[in-house]
């Protein structure tokens, strides 16, 4: 079941990088399809690549060279790289990346409402199409999802629509939903935040 969201108020800014909340939290993901998926596909392609080299002359061989080489890219930038950069939590920022194909940082005094959603079935309709793994975004709403996995998932709903290149596609959005298997430490540090900013407000 989710949990309420959480409504941090807006900060005055020129307070915002006094005190760091915390040390650099790196936030690990359940990556277990994206490794199957990357030791597949780096397998085909150097194995379309072999298999050509040593049946097919290298001058007849170059459109089966090509697809290895192409296969073997796709591993890389859709699986292999979205294991080695992931999610990043620092002392006073959010930063919710996907390999080369998504980043964006986001302040906590940006964050408007945090959400824990949980776990999702694998056909869920959960808002409205469902979630998908890797980077979707949906216009109607002005949401990004950046999923490596369907558990421990979290959302975030900004205070102020953000600009994001996606794909190098200049996008705006106002909601993020992303996956870690750490959100306790996501949820406290911002919950921290939050209190420290209700303290600190002149009322």
């Amino acid at each position: 079941m989710s949990e309420q969201p959480t409504k941090v108020p807006r900060k005055v800014r020129s307070k915002r990088e006094d005190r760091p909340l915390g040390p650099v939290i790196r936030l690990r993901s359940n990556k277990t399809a994206l490794l199957i998926l990357s030791i597949a596909s780096i397998a085909a392609g150097v194995w379309i690549i072999a298999s050509t080299l040593m049946f097919i002359r290298i001058e007849d061989s170059l459109l089966e060279l090509v697809a290895g080489g192409a296969v073997i890219f796709i591993g890389l930038v859709f699986f292999v790289l979205p294991l080695a950069l992931g999610h990043v939590l620092t002392g006073m920022a959010l930063i919710i990346r996907y390999g080369i194909q998504f980043k964006v940082e986001v302040p906590f005094y940006d964050i408007e409402a945090v959400e824990s959603i949980g776990n999702v079935p694998g056909r869920s309709g959960l808002l409205g199409s469902g979630l998908k793994l890797g980077v979707v975004y949906s216009n109607i709403d002005e949401r990004f999802t950046v999923l490596r996995s369907k558990k421990d998932i979290i959302r975030i709903k900004l205070a102020d629509s953000v600009g994001v290149n996606n794909w190098f596609i200049p996008r705006v959005t106002r909601e993020i939903v992303f996956d870690t298997a750490d959100s306790k430490a996501v949820l406290k540090r911002i919950e921290n935040f939050k209190s420290r900013e209700v303290n600190e407000w002149d009322f």
